[in-house]
């Protein structure tokens, strides 16, 4: 006799969004924090490790700047972001600033 465990079903289906339905459109930026930064670190740390390998392989050398140029991108994307988090909820920034970990 085999024993399974029965899955149990939400009464309503949950949706994830990306921004969980913001009051206003102003409240995208409220929880920016510097943690967004490592997104363009480790892209940027890929795209390094790509054009400095001992090996190489044909359009690799095309390939890391793609993904080092979607770095960059993405960093003025983010230092966009995070002008209007500092102008819009300057309370959320300077908690972020004066947090030891952060």
């Amino acid at each position: 006799m085999s024993t399974r465990t029965a899955r149990s079903t939400p009464s309503a289906p949950s949706r994830r969004r990306l921004l969980r339905d913001p009051e206003s459109p102003r409240d995208a930026f409220r929880h920016l924090g510097p943690n967004w930064f490592a997104s363009v670190m480790g892209t940027g740390i890929v795209a390094n490790a790509a054009a400095s390998l001992p090996l190489r392989f044909p359009g690799m050398r095309a390939a890391a700047t793609v993904v080092w140029a979607g770095a960059a991108l993405l960093l003025l994307a983010l230092c966009a972001a995070w002008a209007v988090h500092w102008a819009r909820h300057r309370d959320n920034a300077r908690a972020h600033g004066a947090h030891p970990v952060m």
